[in-house]
């Protein structure tokens, strides 16, 4: 870290008249070269460390908590670009401004920059050919930053909703195969979740006229979607008069806000298991019952089964390793289900916490080695929660509420942490 470090500042006033200059510096694909070897060392310390999807749940990390500003925009606003032992960042991950609010993006630590989701920068970022921003507005990539206290600044001047991500990669270059290769195809940040967003103005929540709030694609990496489908809940939480917490959301896809039961036991609850246009899921994901209640598993579409997390389940589900469900009691492991109508039904006598997921791969087979290696459901996110009762909340007795290990895939971690979230924001409060 230099104790004097050099500072570039940047502004574009976002409109559709920016100028040509202005563009074309935005869209600058230039690394700030490092004359100091410090600066040299935070480059190898990124490309060293160890990525993570997600950011650190809410007991001790960047949590969409800090996304304050949300319903009060302010006229500017900072966020500072980090990476540490959790991953990489941008925090807060949502900002909301005024109209012709500027956002000021600070490096923190680690080597980032900060590029629209928009068509115009599909060479430096392939999965930008989906716009989440709004028509008619320029889009920004700044450069590449690896000295602490470089800035890039922007000018917002239209009113809308705009994503973005960062594409370096863990070698601390742009993308993970723009140098031919031989960095290994290591992942880009925007893989794992290092995405945010600026909500200027109070917007419509449409997403034929507002691109950002359209259920992300699923060409996007894993970890930059489950993001992007968090920000839309959390927009629409925050912009529109009713409360929509824990009730059914408006769009197309399947959110968190179906997890309506939590803080509210119930003796009987369904879950279903579906497949669609989105991808593989129980729904709801998470669910609150009494102590003596009963789920029941009902097959909506797909191929799928519900086997708990338990060393037991270990052959069927290698991840299960983990357990993430009460000590003493025994795991559950369902048959598969192919016909629309079948069930699978299960009472809860003890109270706890349990994790489930589904073992079924992209070819109807349980796991991801036995046909080609394909994705599991489980690896897309395709994971659920049973809550029985008050259990208590310490990690120490519960082992569900434990910070999901990296052993697990990508798509159930960040799942479990957001179940984490949901599971204290809901009975810490009964």
């Amino acid at each position: 870290m230099t104790n004097n470090p050099i500072t570039r500042r940047r502004t574009l006033a976002l409109t559709g008249s920016t100028i040509a200059a202005g563009l074309a510096g935005c869209l600058s694909d230039s690394t700030v070269p490092s004359t100091n070897t410090e600066d040299d060392d935070r480059v190898q310390e990124d490309s060293s460390q160890e990525a993570t999807s997600y950011e650190e749940s809410s007991s001790d990390g960047h949590d969409h908590d800090t996304d304050q500003t949300l319903g009060h925009p302010d006229d500017h606003v900072e966020v500072t670009m980090e990476s540490d032992e959790y991953g990489h960042h941008f925090v807060p991950h949502v900002v909301h401004i005024e109209p012709g609010g500027t956002v000021t993006w600070v490096l923190d630590s680690g080597v980032h920059d900060t590029v629209a989701y928009h068509p115009m920068n599909a060479s430096i970022l392939p999965s930008a050919t989906e716009q989440r921003m709004p028509d008619g507005v320029d889009p920004w990539a700044s450069d590449v930053y690896d000295r602490t206290g470089e800035t890039f600044e922007l000018t917002f001047e239209e009113e809308g909703i705009y994503d973005y991500t960062c594409t370096i990669s863990g070698h601390g270059h742009r993308g993970d195969d723009h140098h031919g290769g031989h960095h290994g195809g290591h992942q880009t940040h925007e893989s794992t979740g290092m995405v945010g967003r600026v909500i200027v103005g109070d917007p419509p929540l449409d997403a034929d006229v507002q691109p950002a709030m359209r259920p992300p694609s699923r060409k996007l990496p894993d970890g930059a979607r489950h993001e992007l489908e968090q920000f839309n809940d959390q927009t629409r939480a925050a912009l529109e008069d009713e409360d929509t917490s824990y009730e059914e959301s408006d769009s197309d896809d399947h959110d968190h806000d179906t997890d309506h039961t939590l803080g509210h036991p119930e003796d009987h609850v369904e879950v279903t298991m579906e497949s669609d246009e989105y991808g593989n899921h129980f729904v709801p994901h998470a669910v609150h019952i009494e102590p003596g209640g009963t789920v029941t598993w009902v097959l909506d579409s797909g191929v799928h089964d519900t086997v708990a997390y338990h060393p037991m389940n270990a052959a069927i589900l290698p991840s299960a390793s983990e357990q993430r469900m009460p000590d003493g009691v025994d795991p559950w492991a369902s048959d598969v289900y192919d016909r629309t109508g079948e069930t699978f039904e299960l009472t809860f006598e003890e109270e706890g916490i349990y994790d489930y997921a589904c073992t079924i791969s992209g070819h109807g087979h349980r796991g991801d080695d036995h046909h080609g290696g394909h994705q599991t459901h489980e690896s897309t996110g395709m994971v659920g929660r049973v809550i029985v009762g008050d259990p208590p909340l310490d990690a120490d007795v519960q082992p569900a509420m434990r910070r999901p290990s990296r052993e697990l895939p990508d798509g159930a971690r960040h799942e479990l942490e957001t179940f984490n979230d949901q599971t204290r924001a809901a009975l810490e409060e009964h």
